[in-house]
C-alpha cells in the first residue's frame, strides 16, 4: 500500500484526482466507482471538488484523498500500484504541492500493529495472548483494558504536521525537514543501513529493506529507522 502525506489544503481535491489519473495513465473513458456509485471521470472530479475528498476505484486501483485539519495533514492512499508507479506519483504530486513523506507498507501488518481494541481481535478470532495491555483511561462505564501498541515497531501516529510511521521504501519531501523536529538531512543521507538517493534538492528516496515490513524479524531495523527519522518523538 502507498501513502503520501501533505499539508492540509495543499491542493484542491479535484486537482489531486486529475493528477493521479494522469500519472497512472488511466484511460479517460474508464468508468469510476466513487463511494460505491459508478460515474465518469468528469463527474468524479466535480464531486471531489464539492466534497474536497474522494474514495474511488478505477482500473484496478483504489485512490483515497482525505485530511485532518486539526493536525494540518492531508493523505493520499493508493492500492493496486505497480512497479515504478509510487515513485511516479511522488514525483508528479510533489511538483504541485509540498510533500512531507510518502511510503510503501503492508496494510495487514500495519493494521494489527495499531489495533488496540479487543473487539477488533474478537471479531476475527485473533488471539491477544502475550500482548501488552493497559487501561484506556476513560471514565466508567467506558473504562476497559486495551492492547498497548505504543512500542510496536509498525505503529502509526498522527503528529502535528506529520505522520510518524516507517516503511521499507520511503520518500522525504521539502516539508519533512520543516515539520519534523530534530531530524537531520545529513544523518539520513549518510546512514549506512539505508540506500538514499537525492532525486531532487527537496526530495530523498530511501530504501531500508527489499520487501515490506511484515513481522518482528525486521523490528530492529524498523526501530532504528524510526529513531533516525523522528528523533524527538520516536520514544513517546
Amino acid at each position: 500500500m502507498f501513502e503520501a502525506v501533505f499539508p492540509f489544503g495543499a491542493l484542491p481535491a479535484d486537482d489531486v484526482a486529475r493528477l493521479c489519473l494522469t500519472t497512472l495513465r488511466i484511460d479517460p473513458a474508464a468508468r469510476v466507482r466513487l463511494y460505491e456509485k459508478e460515474v465518469n471521470q468528469r463527474a468524479m472530479c466535480r464531486e471531489a471538488q464539492r466534497r474536497q475528498h474522494f474514495d474511488v476505484e478505477v482500473s484496478g486501483y483504489r485512490l483515497e484523498w482525505s485530511g485532518v485539519n486539526n493536525n494540518d495533514l492531508a493523505f493520499l492512499n493508493a492500492t493496486g500500484t505497480k512497479e515504478g508507479e509510487p515513485l511516479a506519483l511522488v514525483s508528479s504530486l510533489s511538483e504541485k504541492m509540498p510533500l512531507t513523506t510518502a511510503r510503501l507498507y503492508d496494510d495487514e501488518y500495519e493494521h494489527w500493529q495499531n489495533a488496540h481494541d479487543p473487539l477488533q481481535y474478537d471479531a476475527v478470532g485473533r488471539s491477544m495472548e502475550g500482548l501488552p495491555m493497559k487501561k484506556n483511561d476513560l471514565p466508567p462505564p467506558l473504562d476497559k483494558m486495551i492492547v498497548d501498541t505504543s512500542r510496536n515497531p509498525g505503529r502509526r501516529i498522527l503528529r502535528d504536521g506529520y505522520v510518524e510511521a516507517v516503511g521499507h521504501r520511503m520518500w522525504l519531501g521539502s516539508e519533512f525537514f520543516r515539520r519534523v523536529p530534530g531530524t537531520r538531512r545529513d544523518a539520513i543521507i549518510s546512514a549506512s543501513a539505508l540506500k538514499v538517493t537525492e532525486l531532487r534538492e527537496d526530495l530523498l528516496d530511501i530504501v531500508a529493506h527489499d520487501e515490506p515490513f511484515i513481522d518482528s524479524s525486521t523490528a530492529d531495523l524498523q526501530d532504528r529507522l524510526r529513531r533516525l527519522l523522528f528523533p524527538t518523538t520516536a520514544g513517546t
